[in-house]
């Protein structure tokens, strides 16, 4: 059995490390690890602490997005209904008819 590494890696950190690893073949990868004093078990680790974090995270930005595009629509719709208002007032000037209100 092989003895973890003693380096503490938060979520943060994992993405900061997963990132250069994207694109690296098997062997490359392998070597980066080494170099970096990373075990192979302690990605699985991390994957299982950091992998809930995301998909709540992930959750919460779905639904940021939707509150947002409802928000957006409603601004879009109330546009929409002020340019009808502000038409309907100007129309009769622009044609020399009087308002009626």
């Amino acid at each position: 059995m092989r003895k973890s590494s003693s380096k503490k890696v938060d979520c943060r950190n994992e993405i900061i490390i997963v990132l250069p690893v994207d694109l690296l073949d098997r062997d490359e990868l392998l070597d980066y690890f080494r170099a970096k004093g990373i075990l192979a078990d302690e990605i699985g680790i991390w994957n299982n602490i950091c992998e809930p974090d995301a998909k709540e995270k992930f959750k919460r930005m779905e639904e940021e997005l939707r509150d947002t595009k409802r928000k957006l629509r409603t601004l879009a719709n109330e546009v929409k209904r002020k340019n009808c208002a502000i038409a309907d007032i100007i129309t009769p000037i622009i044609l020399g008819e009087k308002i009626k209100f």
